[in-house]
């Protein structure tokens, strides 16, 4: 499982899912931020959240947000070099 860090209340999300809200802007309204971002419902960002990003949305989160796909799914990617990107 993917590194975690803290967040407000000392609830602990990934920290990939913490480097997507950050590239983002962060806020409160982060989540439907990347939902409009990626033309998906709020509801479906909140799932990823509490679950993990499902693999076929790692390179379209990578592209919109800049945040490599090993620290988004590092148990999928740990082998490739972070200077690996989504467009070779």
């Amino acid at each position: 499982m993917g590194e975690t860090c803290q967040v407000e209340n000392d609830k602990k999300i990934d920290a990939g899912w913490a480097a997507v809200i950050a590239a983002i802007g962060g806020g409160s309204r982060a989540q439907s931020k990347l939902a409009r971002i990626l033309g998906v419902k709020r509801q479906v960002v909140n799932q990823w959240k509490h679950n993990r990003i499902p693999v076929g949305w790692i390179v379209r989160i990578e592209k919109a947000t800049g945040v490599p796909r090993q620290k988004l799914r590092p148990e999928l990617y740990e082998d490739l070099p972070f200077s690996f990107t989504a467009d070779r």
